[in-house]
Protein backbone atom coordinates (compact mmCIF):
# COMPACT_ATOMS: atom_id res chain seq x y z
CA UNK A 1 0.00 0.00 0.00
CA UNK A 2 1.49 3.37 -0.60
CA UNK A 3 0.99 6.01 1.80
CA UNK A 4 -0.64 9.06 0.65
CA UNK A 5 1.08 12.61 2.25
CA UNK A 6 -1.39 15.11 1.57
CA UNK A 7 -0.99 16.18 5.12
CA UNK A 8 -1.49 20.01 5.93
CA UNK A 9 1.71 21.90 7.15
CA UNK A 10 1.21 24.74 9.37
CA UNK A 11 -0.04 28.28 8.32
CA UNK A 12 -0.27 26.49 4.41
CA UNK A 13 -3.60 25.41 2.72
CA UNK A 14 -4.08 21.94 0.96
CA UNK A 15 -4.62 22.35 -2.18
CA UNK A 16 -5.42 18.57 -3.13
CA UNK A 17 -7.70 18.84 -0.45
CA UNK A 18 -8.88 22.31 0.06
CA UNK A 19 -8.46 22.06 4.03
CA UNK A 20 -7.42 25.27 5.31
CA UNK A 21 -5.30 24.79 9.38
CA UNK A 22 -8.04 26.48 11.99
CA UNK A 23 -4.94 27.50 14.25
CA UNK A 24 -1.06 27.09 14.40
CA UNK A 25 -1.61 23.73 17.00
CA UNK A 26 -3.50 21.46 14.96
CA UNK A 27 -2.18 19.70 11.89
CA UNK A 28 -5.26 18.18 10.43
CA UNK A 29 -3.46 15.18 8.18
CA UNK A 30 -5.71 13.21 4.85
CA UNK A 31 -3.31 9.98 5.03
CA UNK A 32 -5.10 6.97 3.95
CA UNK A 33 -7.17 5.81 6.83
CA UNK A 34 -6.36 2.20 5.71
CA UNK A 35 -2.20 3.00 5.87
CA UNK A 36 -2.93 3.83 9.38
CA UNK A 37 -4.40 1.03 10.79
CA UNK A 38 -3.09 -1.87 11.93
CA UNK A 39 -2.30 -4.62 8.69
CA UNK A 40 -3.44 -7.41 11.42
CA UNK A 41 -6.70 -6.68 11.92
CA UNK A 42 -7.81 -8.70 14.69
CA UNK A 43 -4.54 -10.48 15.41
CA UNK A 44 -2.40 -9.59 18.09
CA UNK A 45 0.57 -9.16 15.99
CA UNK A 46 2.41 -6.21 18.46
CA UNK A 47 5.76 -4.91 16.30
CA UNK A 48 7.43 -3.54 19.42
CA UNK A 49 7.54 -4.79 23.02
CA UNK A 50 5.12 -2.88 25.41
CA UNK A 51 1.39 -2.72 26.44
CA UNK A 52 -1.25 -3.03 23.97
CA UNK A 53 -5.31 -2.22 23.60
CA UNK A 54 -7.11 -5.02 21.57
CA UNK A 55 -10.67 -4.59 20.27
CA UNK A 56 -13.03 -7.30 19.12
CA UNK A 57 -16.44 -8.52 18.99
CA UNK A 58 -16.81 -5.98 16.63
CA UNK A 59 -19.85 -4.59 14.29
CA UNK A 60 -20.85 -1.57 12.35
CA UNK A 61 -24.24 -0.64 13.92
CA UNK A 62 -24.03 -1.01 17.99
CA UNK A 63 -27.93 -2.10 17.87
CA UNK A 64 -27.19 -5.14 15.91
CA UNK A 65 -28.27 -8.45 17.18
CA UNK A 66 -25.38 -10.96 17.30
CA UNK A 67 -24.74 -14.73 17.09
CA UNK A 68 -21.18 -14.92 16.56
CA UNK A 69 -18.24 -12.95 17.84
CA UNK A 70 -18.21 -10.11 14.76
CA UNK A 71 -14.96 -8.34 13.28
CA UNK A 72 -11.51 -8.87 14.93
CA UNK A 73 -10.65 -5.19 15.58
CA UNK A 74 -7.19 -3.43 15.80
CA UNK A 75 -4.38 -4.34 18.03
CA UNK A 76 -3.13 -0.85 19.35
CA UNK A 77 -0.14 -0.01 20.66
CA UNK A 78 2.58 0.59 22.41
CA UNK A 79 1.13 2.45 24.76
CA UNK A 80 2.83 4.28 28.21
CA UNK A 81 -0.85 3.94 29.55
CA UNK A 82 -4.50 3.71 29.19
CA UNK A 83 -7.20 4.84 31.48
CA UNK A 84 -10.80 5.16 31.43
CA UNK A 85 -13.28 8.04 32.40
CA UNK A 86 -16.37 7.04 33.64
CA UNK A 87 -16.79 4.33 31.28
CA UNK A 88 -17.57 7.05 28.81
CA UNK A 89 -13.64 6.98 27.37
CA UNK A 90 -10.72 5.54 26.59
CA UNK A 91 -7.27 7.59 26.89
CA UNK A 92 -4.14 6.59 25.47
CA UNK A 93 -0.81 7.60 25.43
CA UNK A 94 1.65 6.21 23.06
CA UNK A 95 5.63 5.90 23.88
CA UNK A 96 6.28 7.58 20.04
CA UNK A 97 4.43 9.81 17.75
CA UNK A 98 4.91 7.24 15.15
CA UNK A 99 3.00 4.74 16.90
CA UNK A 100 0.27 6.90 17.46
CA UNK A 101 0.19 7.83 13.79
CA UNK A 102 -0.66 4.48 12.74
CA UNK A 103 -4.14 4.65 14.82
CA UNK A 104 -5.17 8.16 14.37
CA UNK A 105 -4.66 11.48 13.01
CA UNK A 106 -1.67 13.60 13.75
CA UNK A 107 -2.09 17.02 15.22
CA UNK A 108 0.48 19.28 16.70
CA UNK A 109 0.96 19.91 20.61
CA UNK A 110 3.19 22.96 20.47
CA UNK A 111 4.74 24.53 18.27
CA UNK A 112 7.78 27.40 18.96
CA UNK A 113 7.54 29.71 16.16
CA UNK A 114 11.29 30.99 16.82
CA UNK A 115 12.53 28.02 16.36
CA UNK A 116 10.01 26.30 14.46
CA UNK A 117 10.22 23.18 16.56
CA UNK A 118 6.86 21.02 16.53
CA UNK A 119 6.16 18.38 19.04
CA UNK A 120 3.08 16.17 18.21
CA UNK A 121 0.68 14.98 20.17
CA UNK A 122 1.23 11.34 21.54
CA UNK A 123 -2.14 10.92 23.06
CA UNK A 124 -5.60 10.20 21.99
CA UNK A 125 -9.13 9.15 22.89
CA UNK A 126 -12.46 6.11 21.99
CA UNK A 127 -15.85 6.79 23.22
CA UNK A 128 -16.96 4.29 24.84
CA UNK A 129 -21.00 4.49 23.58
CA UNK A 130 -23.24 1.74 24.11
CA UNK A 131 -21.18 -0.07 26.16
CA UNK A 132 -18.81 -0.20 23.06
CA UNK A 133 -15.46 0.84 22.01
CA UNK A 134 -15.88 3.16 19.14
CA UNK A 135 -12.83 3.15 16.20
CA UNK A 136 -12.83 4.04 12.44
CA UNK A 137 -16.40 3.56 12.49
CA UNK A 138 -16.71 0.27 14.38
CA UNK A 139 -18.26 -0.58 17.68
CA UNK A 140 -16.07 -3.40 19.87
CA UNK A 141 -18.02 -5.00 22.62
CA UNK A 142 -14.49 -6.43 23.72
CA UNK A 143 -11.30 -5.13 24.60
CA UNK A 144 -8.07 -6.09 26.20
CA UNK A 145 -5.01 -4.33 27.50
CA UNK A 146 -1.78 -7.17 27.57
CA UNK A 147 1.82 -6.32 27.48
CA UNK A 148 4.38 -7.89 24.92
CA UNK A 149 7.54 -8.33 26.00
Amino acid sequence: MSMKNTCCTLFRVCTERGNEMQTPFQQICDDNKEDRRDPKRGAAAPIKPGMYLNLFHGRADPKQDMDDWGEGGPTIGPLQFGHTTYASEIKLNFKEVEDHDRYFIREVSSWNYRSGDIQFRTEAELEIAEDMVFYDGMYYGDWSFYLHE
